[in-house]
């Protein structure tokens, strides 16, 4: 009996908290909700992947994130990156479906793997197939983020693994493939592929935000990574501008571990990330 009294005075007084937060919230000037969750956001390096504001540029963005004499810029520990990257997560799935078949039926050998840290992608899939003897693995990385690369694949098996900075040798690839990376450059995808001249037979885009209706750069605060811009393209504008470039979409899904909750503006908010594989569209050519 005591404990049910218990139970029930403890939910009356959650229920009475949450109705004057609520209230409190509902009175209280927007600019002083918006200045307290600025002062959150940059404040709380232990959050993971939280979003602030809409800017119209990286350079904006970067304007912005000075004004808390906090440095711009990305900082990752990539040992613990590879080891929570190791297990796959349900948006691994279809680009492990792909690779396996495309790998294993068209002859393809070389993979650009573009902001793939030290080799994550690589040795995450590699536990559930064999890589041809002949295959090319290219992780195209920061300097420092080479370095460790190599540091590491000296300890694992990354035979067929090959690290650089040299973003060029995308022209030499029969695939293209991206994780989580794509937005943290201004650059749009095309823009980059003919940048270099590059026409992989097939293009992977893993984890890209794309949101169902605006276009803006936000700034994204890493959990101790750092605060840095992000760009989010609309979703019906990124698939027409690979058409525009050649590449047919194959196939798309939902990355739902992760989401977009823009601060300042949850208008903009969207529960989850995409994945995409194009094909180069061959055109026939006519006498």
């Amino acid at each position: 009996m005591i404990r049910e009294h218990f139970d029930f005075f403890h939910l009356f007084f959650i229920h009475i908290m949450t109705r004057i937060k609520s209230f409190l919230k509902s009175v209280t000037p927007t600019f002083v909700l918006d200045a307290r969750a600025q002062r959150n956001f940059f404040a709380k390096p232990g959050w993971y992947a939280t979003h602030l504001g809409a800017f119209n540029s990286f350079g904006e963005a970067n304007e912005y994130i000075k004004k808390y004499s906090i440095p711009a810029g990305f900082k990752l520990n990539h040992d613990e990156w590879l080891k929570e990257r190791m297990k796959l997560s349900s948006h691994d799935y279809p680009v492990l479906f792909w690779l396996y078949n495309i790998l294993n039926s068209k002859n393809l050998t070389t993979i650009f793997d573009f902001g793939g840290s030290v080799g994550v992608s690589y040795y995450a899939f590699s536990k559930y197939f064999t890589f041809s003897s002949n295959l090319l693995w290219t992780v195209c990385e920061l300097p420092e983020v080479v370095d460790s690369g190599n540091r590491i694949k000296e300890h694992l098996d990354g035979e067929h693994l090959f690290f650089t900075t040299d973003q060029q040798l995308m022209q030499k690839a029969d695939i293209f493939y991206t994780a989580g990376a794509i937005h943290y450059i201004e650059e749009k995808l095309p823009e980059l592929l003919e940048k270099y001249n590059a026409r992989p037979e097939y293009i992977i885009v893993n984890k890209i935000p794309l949101s169902p209706a605006s276009e803006f750069v936000t700034i994204e605060n890493g959990g101790g990574s750092g605060c840095y811009p992000c760009k989010i393209e609309r979703e019906s504008s990124f698939i027409a501008s690979m058409k525009n470039i050649g590449y047919a979409e194959q196939d798309r899904w939902k990355c739902v571990e992760h989401k977009m909750n823009v601060i300042l503006h949850p208008e903009l908010s969207f529960t989850s990330f995409r994945g995409f594989v194009f094909k180069k569209v061959t055109v026939a050519k006519h006498d």
